[in-house]
Order: structure tokens, then C-alpha cells, then sequence
């Protein structure tokens, strides 16, 4: 379907031109046309922002690829001309409890020719037109990228299909003050809860992830053995008592964890 009113950028990568980096950008029309003119010859990359802007962390690109001769036109479509088909779906942990966003999938196809961003909702639901393809999906929180990721397999017709995440969640709240809470949501200190495996079962590095504004934590893609949680205050610096807690091919959550001294 037309793209209208998108950036249209195109980026010179013919290094021999010694004009590598120039940039020219436009805007499509209302019916998705695009034309720029008295580009110098050479192999040119097109990349097309399909939703957001520069100042977005989140949104998809298409991208391909023309040369350009002395008094040539070129004619190069981008996109395919029919809908893409629906991928709807939630996302879950390993032990089937939906991951709750706000967050994002980030999808990159082969050969880097499309990205795509898919949100889901505090429910870890999600629904998004994505041409067929074999994709990267790496999770991200609130903009920001975490170290989860795994691949995709889009088909040609309109599906439902659950991602699940290898590996078990833990989740729970650490018991807070009110006056810890103001100090969190004002940044005058912070929280964060450690997961350390014993055993080996995570490798010998300790797992973290930091508390949210009302108190809460969560580690997404645990492995299987025995853990020792502890919570850590920033300012002043102190640690709270251990909790230890068996995972299995389930998901703890619920937990709750006292916080550290002052």
C-alpha cells in the first residue's frame, strides 16, 4: 500500500566517488511517490523510514539498493504491493506467564534489507503487518534495548503465534518505604536486585536488573538451578539478607524481598 508523507533517505556508499557519506533526503506524496533528482553516478543504499521519525527510538526501515549511470532514470519501487500478513500473538517466558510491557520486538530480516518494530502491551500482546521472513527479534523495554533476543519465522498467511522466551521468569516486589519510593522516583538513589547462581548454574557473573518506581523486579530468561537474591541500595550503600529460591522449567513470581537497611 502507498507510504505517504515518509521519509524517503538515500545515502551514497560508493566509496571510489570519495563522496561517501552524502546524504538527500525527500518525502513521499500522498500516494507514496518519491523523486530525486541529479544524483552523481554510482551505487546508491535507499532507506526508508515506514513509521516514527529521527527522533524516534522505534520505527521501521526498508531498504534497497540502485545504480545510477550518466542520463539514466531509475525506477525503483520499495515494499511489497499487497498487505503483509497479520502476526498477532503474546509474549511469554519460558514457563508460559505473558511478559508485560509496555516493549517492543525489534526485527531484523536477512540481509539487513527490513526492520521492523513490534509492540506489545502490558498484557505481552501484540499485533503487526510483517512481510514474510526469517527475522532477529531482539526484546526492548521503554526504548531501550535488553540482552534478550531470539529468531522468528514470519509465514505468507495471517497467523497467531505465541513467542516464548527460553528460560524462566522471577519476578516479585521488594518491600519499600514511602520514603524510599520518593527517593527512587526523584533519583536521589536507586535499587537493584542481584540473582546469584550457585553452582555454576548461570556462570560464575551474577544476573541484576533494577527496581521500578513502585518497587517492583523482574529477570526474564533464568536457566534452571539455585539462586541467591539480595537486594542492593545505591545511596547509602547497603545490602539486604539473602533469599534463596529454586528454578526449575517454572516461573517464580510473587516473591517478596526486604528491602536493605539504611
Amino acid at each position: 500500500l502507498p507510504a505517504a508523507a515518509k521519509r524517503v533517505r538515500v545515502t551514497l556508499t560508493n566509496s571510489e566517488l570519495k563522496l561517501a557519506g552524502l546524504l538527500v533526503e525527500t518525502t513521499t506524496t500522498s500516494d507514496g511517490a518519491y523523486v530525486l533528482n541529479a544524483l552523481p553516478v554510482g551505487r546508491w543504499s535507499l532507506s526508508v523510514d515506514l513509521d516514527g521519525g529521527p527522533e524516534s527510538k522505534d520505527h521501521d526501515t526498508l531498504e534497497e539498493s540502485a545504480q545510477v549511470r550518466a542520463g539514466e532514470t531509475v525506477t525503483l519501487d520499495l515494499g511489497p504491493t499487497t498487505p503483509e500478513p497479520l502476526w498477532t500473538g503474546v509474549l511469554r517466558s519460558g514457563g508460559g506467564t505473558a511478559i508485560a510491557g509496555p516493549g517492543s520486538l525489534r526485527l531484523t530480516g536477512r540481509g539487513l534489507r527490513y526492520r521492523a518494530t513490534v509492540p506489545f502491551d502490558e498484557q505481552g500482546r501484540f499485533s503487526r503487518r510483517v512481510p514474510a521472513d526469517r527475522y532477529r527479534a531482539d526484546l526492548a523495554f521503554n526504548g531501550n534495548a535488553s540482552r534478550h533476543s531470539l529468531t522468528v519465522e514470519i509465514g505468507t498467511v495471517d497467523t497467531n503465534q505465541d513467542i516464548v522466551l527460553a528460560g524462566s521468569m522471577v519476578s516479585g516486589t521488594v518491600r519499600l518505604d514511602a520514603a524510599d519510593l520518593s527517593a527512587i522516583a526523584e533519583r536521589q538513589t536507586g535499587f537493584f536486585v542481584e540473582a546469584r547462581a550457585e553452582g555454576g548454574a548461570e556462570g560464575s557473573e551474577p544476573i541484576s536488573t533494577l527496581l521500578t518506581k513502585d518497587g517492583r523486579f523482574r529477570f526474564l530468561g533464568v536457566r534452571p538451578g539455585r539462586y541467591a537474591l539480595r537486594v542492593h541500595r545505591s545511596l547509602p550503600p547497603s545490602l539486604g539478607a539473602e533469599t534463596i529460591i529454586d528454578v526449575r522449567d517454572h516461573d517464580i513470581t510473587g516473591l517478596e524481598l526486604a528491602a536493605p537497611p539504611k
